[in-house]
């Protein structure tokens, strides 16, 4: 069976994010950002018309998901070192002997154990997935593949079946 793959890569596929890693002994590296580039790749089985997806609808997935993260502090909530309290205004990040309070409204929490390039890459490979797949009614896709890069020639990859 014959599948055909796409793939987006857009200067405007971008995020830049403040983040920090928490390690295996409960001691975190300092807060800091990247400004992360985001490509896509679907592949599956074209329509009677010779199309996969709609690059329209692609597109608006990958801008939506770098909006929700664009400008933004990340923080997992699934680390057993890092503890992370939210309220209306404020979310209060504890690891160690440090402890962030930042505004609610710059914050994204995560429901990953860290914010490492490769768990970013899996929850944004998950993400654009279940709105692909919505997005196309299941036909015709297969999978999805994408890349995340934190910094020149510094990426993570997560490939999933859809």
């Amino acid at each position: 069976m014959e599948r055909v793959g796409v793939r987006i890569q857009k200067e405007h596929a971008k995020f830049s994010a403040g983040h920090f890693l928490v390690f295996a002994d409960g001691t975190s590296e300092p807060l800091h950002g990247h400004d992360y580039r985001l490509a896509v790749e679907v592949e599956g089985r074209l329509d009677r018309q010779g199309l996969l997806i709609d690059f329209g609808k692609l597109k608006e997935a990958m801008e939506q998901i770098c909006r929700e993260l664009d400008l933004r502090t990340l923080l997992p909530t699934r680390n057993r070192f890092l503890k992370v309290a939210s309220g209306p205004d404020t979310v209060t990040a504890r690891v160690g002997t440090k402890r962030y309070e930042l505004p609610r409204e710059d914050t994204v929490l995560l429901p990953i154990a860290n914010t490492s390039c490769e768990l970013l890459a899996r929850h944004v490979c998950e993400t654009l997935g279940r709105s692909l797949g919505r997005a196309s009614g299941g036909r015709g896709l297969r999978r999805i593949r994408i890349t995340l890069e934190e910094a020149p020639g510094e990426l993570a990859i997560c490939e999933r079946t859809l």
